[in-house]
């Protein structure tokens, strides 16, 4: 299943959102510019028929066998997450963060007495630091991760 979304900016500067369900998607075999095209084409459309201008536009897909397996572990909880803190390489420099629900503990390295988990592990910690710095771009810019930390559901 995937759709293309829009949000549209009014006059008095409220948004509102349209979603528009399109032909299944596979992103690891259709090309970008077929998805491209599909949300250039509907974005026209719609645009032709609103006075507002379109704010936002994105695909989104998602997988068609949805997986509702309960994990194994009692530990894989959405109340702890693995928040991690990037900022951005370019000019204006930008941060933000992205959290990991129900990180497994067990495979991270956690120094005694912090909640900082080490970005340098030469496991999976390392593995993922390198993933999110090779394909996150924020606002067109490269991001490197400056730290993570495991966090509460209320942190």
């Amino acid at each position: 299943m995937a759709y293309v979304s829009l949000t549209i900016r009014d006059y008095s500067d409220e948004l509102s959102n349209i979603r528009i369900p399109i032909d299944e998607v596979d992103p690891l075999v259709d090309d970008v510019t077929e998805i491209d095209d599909e949300l250039t084409d509907l974005a026209a459309a719609i645009n032709a028929v609103t006075l507002g201008n379109i704010a936002r536009q994105s695909v989104t897909v998602f997988e068609t066998a949805p997986n509702d397996a309960r994990p194994a572990s009692p530990w894989a909880q959405r109340e702890t997450g693995l928040r991690i803190y990037y900022q951005t390489t370019g000019d204006p420099v930008r941060k933000g963060t992205v959290t990991v629900p129900a990180p497994n503990l067990d495979a991270l390295t956690i120094p005694g007495g912090t909640d900082e988990v080490t970005l340098a592990d030469g496991g999976v910690m390392a593995a993922l630091v390198s993933a999110l710095e090779t394909h996150m771009e924020v606002d067109g810019q490269a991001v490197a991760i400056t730290k993570a930390v495991v966090v509460g559901r209320n942190s």
